[in-house]
């Protein structure tokens, strides 16, 4: 590509926005013209604003698309899960207990109950007045 001169007469208030857009820029006049031209008819390479929005898009239909796969394989593992519930295990019957009035103590001497326990058979009978020295057991 073969590059020329061209003059052009422009107002001084827009050669100074150009010189400001340059200086902010980095850029020399010369460079700042040459964007404007390419602007104009079409030559522009998209802005690294446009290309990274275009990236984020691909990103997002790309992720888009797993959340829906993902989404698919949840609801066909919920539709092949299946619980078993147990029943529950028998509850074995209580040991029957026989009444009270049927039921008898070993039969123990007082005097030999209150030396188990290291007392007198009469600190006994104060600690534990149902207990009868008369008591058949």
């Amino acid at each position: 590509m073969t590059l020329k001169n061209i003059g052009v007469k422009l107002p001084e208030d827009w050669l100074a926005e150009v010189d400001d857009f340059a200086q902010r820029h980095g850029l020399t006049r010369n460079d700042v013209m040459k964007m404007a031209i390419a602007q104009f008819l079409g030559k522009t390479k998209k802005s690294s604003t446009d290309e990274k929005l275009e990236k984020l898009a691909r990103a997002l239909t790309k992720l888009n698309g797993k959340i829906t796969s993902l989404n698919d394989k949840v609801n066909d593992l919920e539709q092949q899960t299946v619980v078993h519930v147990l029943p529950p295990e028998p509850i074995s019957p209580p040991k029957q207990i026989p009444p009270a009035s049927n039921r008898r103590l070993p039969s123990i001497p007082l005097d030999a109950r209150a030396q188990q326990i290291g007392l007198s058979p009469q600190e006994l009978l104060e600690l534990c007045p149902w207990l009868s020295p008369w008591e058949d057991r």
